[in-house]
């Protein structure tokens, strides 16, 4: 299981954070890694692009991170070829459905709506 205390603004409590400042108030519990995996079909170039300009800045805010965008995809079995997946990385599921769901994220939906036909879904963090 891999897991990181965050404190309640996103930012993630270093190694050195002592015990004293983990009983602190402002320490949130902690949180397992959660993916997010999207498959996506570019229907409107113009549009997806604009998309990709801005989703990094809303994405940052709320913990997450690429991992794989846009790489080549290498199927190993079955029919499967997508033709873009995407992998994110989060601090924790809540923090997925926070950024989704912000005001910032919403505003540029409809870009990715207009621009691409995605399916994604979350992947939780291993557990040991």
């Amino acid at each position: 299981m891999f897991i990181r205390q965050f404190w309640r603004d996103g930012r993630a409590a270093d190694a050195h954070t002592h015990w004293r400042d983990r009983r602190d108030a402002k320490m949130c519990e902690v949180m397992m890694t959660a993916y997010m995996v999207i498959e996506s079909t570019v229907t409107d170039s113009a549009r997806y692009q604009e998309y990709l300009s801005k989703v990094p800045e809303t994405l940052f805010r709320y913990g997450g991170h690429y991992l794989s965008r846009g790489n080549r995809i290498i199927p190993l079995s079955g029919d499967w070829t997508p033709e873009r997946m995407i992998l994110l990385e989060f601090p924790g599921e809540q923090n997925i459905r926070d950024w989704l769901e912000s005001r910032e994220y919403r505003a540029i939906a409809p870009l990715r709506e207009a621009g691409a036909a995605t399916r994604a879904v979350i992947l939780e963090g291993a557990v040991d």
